[in-house]
């Protein structure tokens, strides 16, 4: 899972975490675990792949990650172009 959020990052998990035990909620998270039986989160082993502020870039860092990692439960919220991908990926480093 890749996301973006403003929040503390322990408050973020935590809203995941009750969203899930209760099934509930508008959550790709949840989404994705109504239809993978069996799959789990391991939410003690998230980590941060970026810090921003800014919300614009928070979003444009959140569909970069997602559309270069590949196998992950969200959806981008666009989608950079191979070209703009891979010049930010290299600035990004």
């Amino acid at each position: 899972y890749v996301g973006q959020t403003r929040l503390c990052l322990n408050d973020r998990i935590r809203e995941h975490a009750a969203n899930v035990e209760r099934m509930a909620g508008s959550s790709e998270l949840v989404d994705h675990l109504r239809g993978c039986k069996g799959c789990q989160p391991c939410f003690k082993d998230t980590t941060v792949l970026a810090w921003e502020p800014y919300a614009h870039r928070r979003l444009f860092r959140e569909s970069l990650e997602i559309a270069t990692r590949g196998n992950v439960v969200s959806n981008a919220s666009f989608i950079p172009l191979a070209p703009l991908r891979r010049f930010l990926a290299f600035k990004l480093r």
